[in-house]
This record gives C-alpha cells, sequence and structure tokens, in this order.
C-alpha cells in the first residue's frame, strides 16, 4: 500500500532517505550520514547543491506492503524550470542494503543546458566515532603476463592522516569505456577499530568514478583535524563520467542505480554480504539443472584455416568423454576471403563453406546426441566494414578516425531489434542454450567521435541501455538459455551487466596459472564464483596445480584435444568431476587462507564455507614457497563441531575439531608446486 508521508514541501537537499526504512540500516555509518536524498547533479552553471535545494518534494509514497523489498518513491520538481526528478529507493532487507536512483524529466518549455557531473553517489558522513576509516577496493579485470598482475588486486588505503592529506581517493574505469577495465565498480569503507562498514556498487556498464574525499567544516591544518577529529567527515561521490548535455523539452536521462549496504565485524564480513547480495541479484536459469555447468569450445586453439573437416566431430567426442555440459563452436559465422577473423564480425551467418548445406546444424545435434548443450560465440557490438552489418545498414556503424573496426550503435532500437533477431534466431534455429556475449571494442572514443560537444553523454546513455535491453529481452523470452557476459575478459563486470547476464568471464588471461591464481584471490572477494567463469587452455599445462588455479570459478575448457590419448582424457574427466562435485559452494561464503601473495615464495589458498550447510572446501598451493608446511586458519566453523575433511581425488578422510581448524589452522605439507583440495562436512549436519 502506498501512501504519503509528508504534506508540507521539503527540498532535495533536506531529504533523509534512510528514514524510509526505519529498523534496516542501523548503525555506526548510517546515523553519521548527513542530510541529503544521496544524490545530485549540476546543470546551467549551479553547483551540485544549488541544484538540489531548489527542488521541492511534491510525493513521497512509500509500499510498505513489499515485505521483500521495501520501496520508497519520492517525486521532486523545480519550479523555475519544469524539471522534475523521480527517486526510487529499493530495499533488501536480508542483505542490509538499498538500491537507489533517479530519472530525470524537463517537464517545461526550455533546454535545460549543462546537465553534468550526475552524482549518483553523493554522501557525507561525521567520522566523530569511526577514527581513521580504511578504503577497500578491487583491481579489474585487465590482462597480464606478469606476477603479480594489477588484475583483480585487492588494495586498502587510509583515508586519513596518511601522505596527499586532502587529495581524494578514487576509483574508476579508465580510458576505455568498458565499466571494470582498471577497478571492479564495487568498495567497502570500514571503520579504524574494523568492526562495522558499508559497501557500494554501481549499476552501469560504461564510464563511472568515485571518489572518496576527505572533508573538514573549517580550514584546518592536518594537525588540528586530527586533534579535532570530531569534525571530520568523508564524502562518496561519483558516478557516470562524460555527461555535460542538453536536456530539451520531454527528454528523460536516468542516473545510473548505486548499492549502499551495511554490515558488522571485519571485511571479510563485508565482501561476503557482498558475495550475497550479487548472488541473488543477478538471474537465474528457468531449468534447474544449469545452475551449475562446465563448458569447452570445440574449435580450441585452431585458427579458421586450420580446421580439418573432422575437426569438431572428435573434439566434441572428446568433450563429452571429459564429463562437460556444454560445447561452443566459436568460428561459426560468415567469413570473407582473405580477411582476418575479426573482420567477419557483422556478418552473423553460418560460413558456406564450413558449413554447407545443413552441416552446422548436425554437427548440433551432434553435440547433443552426446549428451552436451550447444553454445555459439557473439561479438555482437563489433562490426567491420565489409561485413554484412555495415554493407547493408551503415547508418548503425559508429567510426572513429583511425580505427579500423567499428562499433554498433546499440542506442538506436531499431539495432537492437536487429540484435535480439540476430541471436533469437541462432537459438531457435540451432537449439542453443549457451549465448556466449563478447565486447571486443573500447566504446569510448567512437562515443566521442559521434556525438556533438553539447551532447556528451546522451550516446554513452542509450547504448549502455540499449545492450541490457537486449539482454533483458532474450532472457525473458528464453529463460532456459544461459547467457555470458565477457568484454575482452573481465572488462565490463558491474552490476548493470550482472543483473541481465548469468555469468562473466573473469579474464582473458586463460595462459598462466599462476596469475589465474591470483585473479581468484581477487574477484571472490566480490564475485560469487558460480557466476564467473575461468577458462583452462592447453598453454598453461595440466598439472593439478594449473587444473586448480581455475577452481574459484565455473570451470570451461579450450584446447585442440581432438586427438587426446585417453590417459589425458581420464585425468581431465577427473578434475572436472571434482570441479562438478564443489560447485555448489563457489557462490557460497568466501575466505583467503592467506594474504593475496605479492611473490611466488608465499602459499596461497582460499576456503568457501556455506554457513546453512556448514559445509565447505579448502583449496591450498605452495607454488614456491620454502617452507614445505603451513597451518592457514580457517572461518566460519562450528568450534564445537567436529568435521569430516575428505580429498575428493583419494577418498583419504580426517577428523579435526572445529576449535582446531579456527585456532591452530589445517595442517598442510606440500611439495614445490603442490596442491590440495579438501572438502568438509560438519558431522553433526542433518
Amino acid at each position: 500500500m502506498s501512501k504519503p508521508t509528508n504534506s508540507e514541501p521539503q527540498t532535495g537537499a533536506r531529504i533523509r532517505f534512510l528514514e524510509g526504512f526505519p529498523g534496516l540500516l542501523q548503525g555506526a555509518f548510517p546515523d553519521a550520514m548527513r542530510p541529503g536524498p544521496g544524490l545530485s547533479f549540476s546543470h546551467s552553471g549551479l553547483s551540485h547543491e544549488e541544484v538540489m535545494a531548489r527542488l521541492l518534494v511534491v510525493k513521497d509514497e512509500r509500499d510498505e506492503d513489499a515485505a521483500a523489498h521495501p520501496r520508497r518513491r519520492l517525486l521532486l520538481e523545480d519550479p523555475r524550470n519544469g524539471l522534475q526528478v523521480d527517486l526510487e529507493y529499493v530495499a533488501y532487507p536480508a542483505h542490509r542494503a538499498v538500491v537507489y536512483g533517479a530519472t530525470l524529466h524537463n517537464g517545461g518549455q526550455r533546454t535545460i543546458e549543462h546537465l553534468r557531473a550526475p552524482r549518483s553517489y553523493d554522501l557525507e558522513f561525521s567520522l566523530a566515532d569511526m577514527g581513521d576509516p580504511r578504503l577497500h577496493t578491487i583491481g579489474g579485470g585487465s590482462v597480464e603476463y606478469y606476477y603479480p598482475p594489477l588484475a583483480y588486486r585487492l588494495q586498502e588505503s587510509r583515508l586519513f592522516g596518511s601522505p596527499g592529506y586532502g587529495d581524494p581517493k578514487g576509483i574508476g574505469t579508465g580510458a576505455d569505456g568498458r565499466s571494470s577495465t582498471l577497478f571492479l565498480p564495487f568498495f567497502f569503507l570500514q571503520s579504524e577499530e574494523r568492526d562495522c562498514g558499508l559497501f557500494g556498487g554501481i549499476e552501469w556498464s560504461g564510464l563511472w568514478h568515485i571518489d572518496f574525499t576527505q572533508k573538514n567544516e573549517h580550514d584546518l591544518t592536518p594537525d588540528d583535524v586530527m586533534k579535532l577529529g570530531t569534525i571530520r567527515s568523508i564524502a562518496i561521490q561519483g558516478g557516470m563520467e562524460g555527461v555535460n548535455m542538453e536536456l530539451r523539452p520531454g527528454e528523460t536521462f536516468q542516473m545510473p542505480r548505486v548499492l549502499l549496504g551495511l554490515y558488522e565485524g571485519g571485511v571479510a564480513d563485508g565482501r561476503n554480504r557482498l558475495r550475497r547480495f550479487i548472488d541473488d541479484w543477478g538471474p537465474e536459469c528457468a531449468a534447474s539443472e544449469q545452475k551449475y555447468w562446465s563448458q569447452g569450445c570445440v574449435d580450441g586453439l585452431m585458427r579458421k584455416d586450420r580446421i580439418p573437416p573432422d575437426f569438431y566431430y572428435r573434439s566434441v567426442d572428446t568433450l563429452a568423454k571429459m564429463g562437460l555440459d556444454f560445447a561452443m563452436i566459436v568460428y561459426w559465422f560468415q567469413e570473407r576471403p582473405h580477411e582476418t577473423f575479426w573482420a567477419s564480425c557483422g556478418s552473423w551467418a553460418p560460413d558456406p563453406k564450413r558449413w554447407p548445406g545443413d552441416e552446422l546444424r548436425k554437427l548440433a545435434d551432434y553435440i547433443r546426441s552426446k549428451g552436451m548443450k550447444l553454445a555459439f560465440w557473439f561479438d555482437i557490438e563489433t562490426v567491420f566494414p565489409e561485413s554484412i552489418l555495415a554493407r547493408e545498414h551503415p547508418e548503425w556503424v559508429l567510426g572513429w578516425p583511425g580505427a579500423e573496426r567499428r562499433l554498433l550503435n546499440m542506442a538506436l532500437p531499431a539495432v537492437q531489434d536487429r540484435v535480439i533477431a540476430v541471436l533469437a534466431g541462432c537459438i531457435e534455429a540451432y537449439g542453443l542454450k549457451w549465448l556466449y556475449c563478447d565486447n571486443n571494442t573500447d566504446p569510448k572514443g567512437y562515443w566521442d567521435a559521434n556525438e556533438p560537444e553539447y551532447r556528451r553523454g546522451r550516446l554513452q546513455h542509450d547504448y549502455i541501455r540499449g545492450v541490457w535491453r537486449v539482454f533483458e529481452v532474450l532472457h525473458e523470452r528464453y529463460p532456459d538459455v544461459v547467457i555470458e557476459n565477457c568484454s575482452s575478459g573481465g572488462r565490463r563486470i558491474d552490476l548493470g551487466m550482472l543483473a541481465r547476464t548469468h555469468r562473466s568471464q573473469s579474464s582473458d588471461q586463460f595462459v598462466l596459472p599462476d596469475c589465474i591464481r591470483y585473479q581468484s584471490s581477487g574477484f571472490s572477494t566480490v564475485l560469487p564464483g558460480n557466476r564467473i567463469t575461468t577458462y583452462k587452455v592447453g598453454t598453461a599445462g595440466y598439472s593439478d596445480a594449473a587444473w586448480h588455479a581455475n577452481f574459484g570459478g565455473m570451470l570451461s575448457f579450450s584446447d585442440n584435444c581432438q586427438d587426446w590419448s585417453e590417459a589425458r582424457i581420464a585425468d581431465a574427466r577427473k578434475h572436472i568431476e571434482v570441479h562438478k562435485s564443489i560447485q555448489h559452494l563457489l557462490g557460497k561464503d568466501f575466505y583467503p587462507l592467506f594474504p593475496q601473495p605479492q611473490t611466488l615464495r608465499e602459499w596461497d589458498g582460499w576456503q568457501y564455507h556455506d554457513p546453512v550447510a556448514d559445509e565447505g572446501f579448502a583449496l591450498c598451493f605452495r607454488v614456491q614457497s620454502p617452507q614445505e608446511a603451513a597451518s592457514p586458519r580457517m572461518y566460519g566453523l562450528c568450534p564445537d563441531h567436529d568435521y569430516v575433511l575428505t580429498d575428493p581425488y583419494t577418498g583419504e578422510a580426517q577428523v579435526l575439531s572445529g576449535r582446531t581448524l579456527l585456532s591452530s589452522g589445517l595442517p598442510l605439507t606440500l611439495p614445490v608446486e603442490g596442491t590440495r583440495l579438501l572438502h568438509y562436512r560438519s558431522n553433526r549436519h542433518k
């Protein structure tokens, strides 16, 4: 039921949106929050504060009957120009979190100029009782061929009393326009006592930036600030970048939504709360048997000009023997003579040379006959000038001076409809159950080159929401089809893509097991492993440690395996079977058993724990450490319970008390490059 809660005019600057959810967001951080709607923007040369002060609340409604997700909606209006702001706050009580955002609408008769710097986050906290908070962030899904990589690197920063006093500490996308190239768009702010904190994230798949700035109410020196801590505060400000546009009469602009959540305890508690939120936030496949899957690529590492006629069928036979659930074909679409593989993007029809007549359907049927489901690879946003799509509709293609490839303009509804038709046509014609949707073109340069200065951000806004619409329509129409998000690996992972796809590829680093393992130590702190794919390829070798490096996510495989020996197939099947036996735990709580290593002479290891089932697994790596033994302490266990720890490869089991595992740790002895996986379960759990 909706009801108005405030009959007197109120300015946007004085809104206390957390008051709409009594009992949900309580604690040191919400108690310290300054008044405000949590967001702001600027236009017409006015400051953010001036704009929000001019907006009057004309409606305040709350849906108190929505038990799962209570909502508060406010409508604000500027009587001077007709600008309307529709604010919506959606609560997630199970996660102690709120997701909120705003839609701006020009209801007046004149253009509103210089709409800029939309801050989806504009929060300020007095830190009188929280001391010097720590900021925790995570590197993005880039690709490095050195150790330790930048990808998914965990970072911790002090916000007060540190070098560079007064300078903001920020995270953002970088220059390419993809949301998680430099940083994952998530953060944790931890109290100095490490007993509570808040977490956040942004629902935007394009350019974004968030600053964390220390602020003071008076002009004080750093020494004064440290003495007079009661007047210190911190501001969290940021959102979509690259916006400086006019808002025409009747036009609408949606600010990206953001997440604000709370937790008690250390940062590991906050990370697990965010992991649980993301797992609930993302979609599920309608078919329950597709909740967990493994996938293999029948193209392996072969280039298109070296694939013999029977290659695919022999590869399918091998993948089936390995026990994989899906088989993906990359080199299926039409190619033009004397061009590279990439130059064929935009010609999304079967290649008549490789697949004459009904051959592609025959292969699809053969894959199903082996008990697997079929996947196709797409890079639907990339277009080359000689492709079918670019020749048929040049007006749909965005160019950039000096760039060979083009970008399909996903801002156009007609383009979105065409993309939906292409993907839906493949689903129906070949019985696809998996769409691997890649994106290998940096969009920012194309956005900048194809809109005037006075419309900066409009194209990006419409483009990203166009991509989202495609996935939304396909998910609604084909609820049993898996949609995987890839952007040169893990460069477009955010709340927007996580809400509309089932899986995201962690990285295009699938060559070096040490880097892959390091990445898993980072992304697992935020992203549930059942929603992240890691790739195992042949160039990484086939040691146990190389396989286990990929056990931090849902395992996918790509290699030229058509001529493998039965012994090699059996070894792969053994690892895949073990991985399947623990997949159900990858979305549960995650604990690093060692600090994220910065050299190969350090141990590494993870624990995934289901507190409801009192079950989990520990996976540890010695790598090149000179220490042959380690005893990492485990987490989340019941001290009064005994746990049966079983090696799933050998069946060997041992019983240790929860108290021992929590205090003294898990005793391990490993050779160099050795690894150990142990599944555990409380012997008291029914």
